[in-house]
């Protein structure tokens, strides 16, 4: 049975990607969920690492896609093995500059880490607003996102901003010599588009990009059937190679 660990995205919690997991468990896979963690600190992605080398796939949402980007390089480096990465509406350079323009622009990154400093709460439930946004179903995603909501720890939130800030990971992605296969949305309010063709033109080994394009940030939340159809497709293929 292949083991995939699954990280969340930035505030979100694990709960929100429990359905998600079910899937692919359906499918046969063992599926361990991670929270966010603060992976500039050396000493915890060290502790990480270690923690992830028994997986056969690494996965994850938004930072949590970065996280596994950073996850799977370190294994590689360390033993030489390039397991299949899978990332679901990640920018590996989550905030806009000079050489990648298809991300946040960094006066509104700012502000909105300002506006957590002063009004964390309400700065937090207007992000689960912007994870939903675009979808057709944007008021119910919300509702349900919400719900199933865990309280995060404030550190734990700072850390995860200063990651969204300081990462750029576009050398990790072009070096990587393992398959990797990075899913969008088309309505998302948080990653634009335009990043598809960027991607497409990022000269790695071996790397896969598509594109959903009536779905929100929210999509592997929602839409479910779509990404393990992708994620299915993906390692069928790594497996015959």
């Amino acid at each position: 049975m292949q083991k995939i660990v699954l990280i969340t995205g930035w505030g979100m919690g694990t709960a929100v990607l429990q359905p998600l997991q079910h899937a692919l468990q359906q499918q046969g896979f063992q599926v361990e969920l991670l929270d966010t963690f603060a992976a500039q600190d050396p000493n915890v992605l060290a502790e990480y690492t270690q923690r992830v080398q028994t997986a056969d796939v690494l996965m994850g949402w938004s930072l949590g896609g970065e996280l596994a980007i950073l996850l799977a390089d370190a294994i590689a480096q360390q033993t030489g093995e390039a397991k299949p990465l899978i990332t679901l509406a990640t920018n590996p350079a989550f905030v806009a500059h000079s050489h990648w323009h298809c991300a946040m622009p960094k006066e509104t990154f700012q502000a909105f880490k300002e506006s957590f400093q002063r009004l964390p709460a309400q700065t937090l439930k207007r992000f689960v607003g912007l994870v939903a946004m675009g979808s057709e179903t944007a008021k119910t995603q919300l509702k349900e996102l919400q719900q199933q909501l865990e309280q995060p720890e404030h550190e734990q939130l700072q850390t995860g901003l200063e990651l969204l800030e300081q990462l750029n990971l576009l050398e990790k992605v072009r070096q990587y010599p393992g398959p990797q296969l990075y899913l969008y949305a088309g309505q998302d309010g948080l990653v634009p588009d335009s990043i598809v063709p960027k991607m497409q033109q990022l000269p790695a080994k071996n790397l896969q990009v598509k594109l959903l394009k009536h779905a929100a940030h929210s999509f592997p939340c929602f839409e479910i059937d779509w990404t393990v159809q992708q994620i299915l497709h993906f390692l069928g293929e790594c497996a015959e190679n």
